[in-house]
């Protein structure tokens, strides 16, 4: 690419939709500048790690890059074998207590993430989606569990939700991203570092009814997941000793 200036975010605007299926994990970009026989020439070059979350045959389009025209690659995604003995090195679950709720109520988002192995570090981002509050009440990296004959790391996150509108809310399920420590491999610098593979779980969606809040002039709108009310009756003096309870 001859002229350089602007291109990166010319390039980002222009790039186009990924498929039903497809999310894009983590983007990284370089430029370099050569020049020969006093003629300066520029290269950058994007690096889009992506995840497929459906078997199948997905094309991915890219924009035309400065007038030309840039050939879609076509990836081809195959199920997992449900009869494969290996476990799973990482996975998530991403659950809420609700799957139907009004506008302004309260609900809960429990977040857990499985990572077998020595886990090196790692990034799990908080759920967000537009029309969602969220709160985060509890957090624990410091957890185990045996599944099998395999142990894992759990990475937990608790949060308390509302949604601003009625309608469907859906919750992207969060990317974790993290390295392992690999003993298979060598270090470059033995004693200096350790080496490490990425490893990547995608949790599935979460897609909630919304229902619309009552509009009310006598009253505030306080949506509830349950309500009681009790009422005593006590004897009156000289009477006989008795209680009545009232559970409404």
């Amino acid at each position: 690419v001859e002229r350089s200036r602007g291109l990166g975010d010319v390039y980002k605007r222009q790039l186009l939709p990924l498929p039903p299926g497809v999310r894009e994990l983590q983007r990284q970009s370089g430029q370099s500048t050569q020049i020969i026989n006093g003629r300066t020439s520029t290269s950058r070059r994007w690096v889009i790690t992506m995840v497929a979350r459906t078997a199948g045959e997905h094309a991915i389009q890219i924009a035309p890059l400065d007038g030309e025209s840039v050939t879609p690659i076509s990836l081809s995604v195959r199920a997992p074998d449900p009869h494969a003995a290996q476990a799973p090195e990482a996975f998530s679950r991403f659950e809420a207590n609700v799957t139907t709720t009004w506008e302004g109520a309260e609900f809960a988002l429990n977040l857990r993430v499985y990572v077998a192995g020595e886990l090196e570090s790692g990034s799990l981002p908080d759920p967000s989606a537009p029309g969602l509050v969220l709160e985060k009440l509890w957090e624990d990296n410091d957890s185990e569990e045996l599944i099998g004959n395999t142990r894992y790391r759990v990475l937990q996150r608790q949060y308390v939700g509302f949604a601003e509108s009625a309608g469907t809310l859906t919750i992207p399920g969060p990317i974790f991203s993290g390295n392992v420590v690999d003993r298979s491999r060598r270090a470059r610098f033995p004693g200096f570092s350790v080496p490490t593979r990425q490893v990547t779980s995608v949790a599935d969606d979460l897609v909630l009814t919304i229902r619309p809040a009552e509009t009310r002039t006598d009253a505030a709108w306080l949506p509830a997941q349950s309500v009681s009310f009790s009422d005593e009756v006590l004897p009156p003096a000289g009477g006989a000793e008795s209680l009545s309870l009232i559970h409404i």
